[in-house]
């Protein structure tokens, strides 16, 4: 029988060379993981479009119309209240069908989403809505985006409704599923509603003030100019910080988006105030954008994707033929 001096302890070498197999171990281990976990947050973020889409489907039926991407609307209470500021969003529209009644009865959108008249002169939200408008709705965030919060005690969206392609980028009257007072019935997307994109996604910002400077980071930014002209986007060095802060914000720089440019473009969005813009389709997926079709299909797009084929799917009527996809 061997005595305890007889054992042989582990030498330095021997103990550098298993720390050196576990740490391979674990660099060949961490990217299996990150990739298992960025497919199942993609899972979610389909599932979390595609309950969009069933509620669509459910208010066009009870309703007879799609909701419109956002409201203007003159408020007799306070004529001074400006008109654009009553811009509830397809999102707030929807959220009695996205089982959130409760959020639903919080709202009272009889009153505009902001102030900005003689009742409240701020041009925030009224009082009474600010408990609901602060409920953060996961159903409306994608997983991948890490971003919660961008503007303190309101709920963010990663979800945005498609305008159209029209180069103006004016919300006004876009040529997609959704524009300003939009009354549009599936039967009139004659481009065929599998055809024809109805919501996409967006990157959330990383709040606080606006910066001047320049920068690369397309998904945090987007440029505010005076004009929508590519000169003035080339120029303009205001960055704003909210994308995405309100879900229920039917402007562009909350949510909605375009097909002007391809999904992941390179340059940064461009939003004059909160109408016309140029802002794509943008998320933390790697290599492109999940988007919902006007059947209630959801559809991981690349951004290799052809310009026209891309351009053709936003629109709802105008028979552009649609490539491969």
């Amino acid at each position: 029988m061997r005595g305890a001096a007889d054992r042989r302890a582990f030498t330095l070498i021997e103990l550098l060379v298993v720390i050196a197999i576990i740490a391979i171990l674990i660099a060949l281990l961490v990217p299996a993981v990150q990739k298992v976990r960025e497919s199942a947050a993609r899972i979610q973020c389909t599932n979390n479009l595609k309950q969009i889409g069933l509620a669509l489907h459910n208010y066009e039926s009870a309703n007879k119309c799609l909701p419109s991407s956002h409201w203007r609307k003159f408020w007799p209470v306070d004529p001074t209240n400006p008109q654009g500021h009553f811009r509830w969003s397809c999102l707030a529209q929807l959220t009695p069908y996205l089982e959130q009644d409760g959020v639903y009865r919080g709202l009272d959108m009889s009153v505009p989403l902001y102030g900005g008249g003689a009742l409240q002169p701020a041009a925030v939200p009224f009082p009474q809505n600010m408990p609901a408008l602060s409920v953060i709705i996961t159903a409306f965030l994608c997983p991948s985006d890490q971003r919660r919060v961008v503007v303190p005690d309101q709920g963010p969206t990663n979800y945005v409704a498609c305008v159209g392609s029209n180069a103006d980028g004016d919300a006004a009257l876009g040529n997609g599923m959704f524009y300003q007072n939009s009354r549009i019935r599936l039967v009139e997307v004659t481009d065929g509603t599998s055809n024809t994109v109805a919501f996409s996604e967006s990157t959330l910002g990383p709040g606080g003030p606006a910066q001047n400077g320049t920068s690369n980071d397309v998904n945090a930014f987007y440029k505010q100019v005076t004009s929508l002209t590519q000169a003035d986007c080339d120029a303009s060095t205001t960055l704003i910080t909210d994308r995405g802060f309100l879900w229920a914000d039917g402007a562009y720089n909350c949510g909605l988006y375009n097909h002007v440019r391809p999904p992941n473009s390179p340059l940064m969005d461009c939003v004059r105030h909160s109408n016309p813009a140029w802002k794509t389709a943008r998320s933390r997926h790697a290599g492109g954008v999940n988007v919902l079709m006007g059947d209630g299909s959801v559809h991981f797009l690349r951004d290799s994707i052809a310009l026209p084929t891309w351009q053709a799917l936003g629109t709802r009527g105008s028979g552009d033929a649609v490539g491969e996809w």
